[in-house]
């Protein structure tokens, strides 16, 4: 039985060999720059694993005995799940290696944003030491209504981070009907939109989210608030949100996430006033990378003892093959 790993550049992979070694297990790397590159190094594969790396149905027709893809994180918009259920493969992600990583990224950056630090700094560096005025309105913490995209593990915890600090949190999630949170109120998506100062999404990139932030969401959403995306860029339209920083519509923005990765130098987000960018480094610490690793070698040999996984994401497959 052999594990490949597609595009996944860690320093090395020690830990990895150190788990399957135990259970007679290959492993091998490939670098790949195309899908059907990607195709030939994983077509006699029992195990896949893969960051980033699309795997579309072409290539996952390829498989010929592969048992489990393995997501080296937690959005699902990279793989064809229907197609590896039909050919009966299982697939499992890591919704939790890194909550707590995520959730202070999107919280350092509404907090940054909201006192406006980087503009503060320029105006010390540019010699204009006096000129704090330029920097209101800065609203007070307390003072401020904090909305959520997206209540699940990630949504959940900045939650936890900031209720201390802000006067109320709303938010909005299509799959629930209750609150996890007893302090946290489920709106409609409108209402959070108009009632939120800090807007902050985590929720996955599909059909339904895909370009959800547009002009007309911007439109709707109280002028001078602030707005956070660390989880998938294609539900903000990056053009859409140029013009909103640009026009005073929004006060400030925080992407880690962008439609395109590595954001084009060309960008027109790059010539938008009060936004912070960082290049999707969320997930990380150096914690979060050893549970990463370890987690999906785990999980992966425990589908394959048929110990419950909890983040299988296709379980009827399970059932297919026992």
């Amino acid at each position: 039985m052999d594990l490949v790993m597609i595009n996944v550049n860690y320093p090395d992979y020690q830990l990895e060999q150190s788990i399957l070694t135990e259970r007679g297990i290959g492993f091998r790397t490939c670098v790949c720059k195309t899908d059907s590159e990607v195709a030939e190094s994983i077509a006699d594969a029992d195990i896949v694993v893969v960051g980033l790396q699309p795997l579309n149905a072409g290539v996952i027709q390829a498989l010929r005995r592969c048992r489990v893809i393995g997501r080296l994180g937690v959005g699902l918009d990279t793989i064809d799940v229907d197609a590896a259920t039909q050919r009966g493969i299982a697939v499992i992600n890591l919704p939790d290696y890194c909550a707590e990583e995520v959730a202070s990224h999107a919280v350092s950056l509404l907090l940054a944003l909201s006192r406006k630090l980087f503009m503060a700094d320029d105006l010390v560096r540019s010699g204009r030491w006096s000129d704090w005025e330029v920097l209101r309105p800065i609203r007070a913490y307390s003072d401020t209504t904090l909305g959520i995209v997206g209540l699940g593990n990630i949504g959940a915890k900045v939650a936890q981070f900031l209720r201390p600090l802000v006067k109320e949190i709303l938010a909005y999630d299509a799959n629930r009907t209750d609150s996890p949170l007893n302090y946290v109120r489920l709106v409609t998506f409108d209402e959070l939109l108009s009632r939120s100062d800090w807007l902050t999404i985590h929720a996955p990139l599909s059909s339904v989210t895909r370009g959800l932030f547009s002009a007309r969401t911007f439109d709707v959403m109280r002028r001078g608030s602030i707005l956070v995306n660390v989880s998938r860029g294609g539900i903000i339209v990056d053009d859409d949100l140029s013009v909103a920083l640009k026009d005073g519509r929004l006060s400030g923005a925080g992407l880690d996430v962008m439609e395109t990765e590595p954001l084009p130098l060309s960008s027109s987000l790059l010539s938008a006033p009060n936004l912070i960018v960082t290049n999707h480094v969320a997930w990380y610490s150096e914690s979060s990378i050893v549970r990463q690793r370890t987690l999906m070698m785990r999980r992966i040999l425990d589908y394959l003892d048929g110990i419950p996984v909890p983040s299988l994401v296709n379980p009827e497959v399970k059932s297919q093959n026992s």
